[in-house]
C-alpha cells in the first residue's frame, strides 16, 4: 500500500483538488511564488497530464516567512 503524503495546507493531492502551492526560493532574491492550482482527476486513457496552474504572486520570501504561519491557520478553518 502506497504511503499518502500531504502536501500542505490540509491538500492531500494536488493534481486532484482546486488548491494553492507555493514554491519557495533560496539565496539572495529570496521569493515565494503563490500559484492556483486547478485539479481535476486525471480522464481514462490520459497518457500524460498535469493541472492548469496560474501564478497568482510573488512575493520577497522575508513576507512570506512573515505571512506564512497565519495563511496555514487559516486555510484549515474553511
Amino acid at each position: 500500500m502506497a504511503k499518502t503524503t500531504i502536501a500542505g495546507f490540509d491538500c492531500a493531492d494536488i493534481y486532484r483538488e482546486h488548491a494553492y502551492l507555493v514554491r519557495l526560493s533560496k539565496g539572495k532574491a529570496a521569493s515565494a511564488q503563490v500559484f492556483e492550482v486547478f485539479g481535476r482527476p486525471p480522464e481514462p486513457g490520459e497518457k500524460e497530464w498535469a493541472p492548469e496552474t496560474i501564478l497568482r504572486c510573488e512575493l520577497p520570501r522575508a513576507t512570506w516567512d512573515a505571512v506564512s504561519g497565519e495563511v496555514a491557520q487559516s486555510s484549515t478553518v474553511a
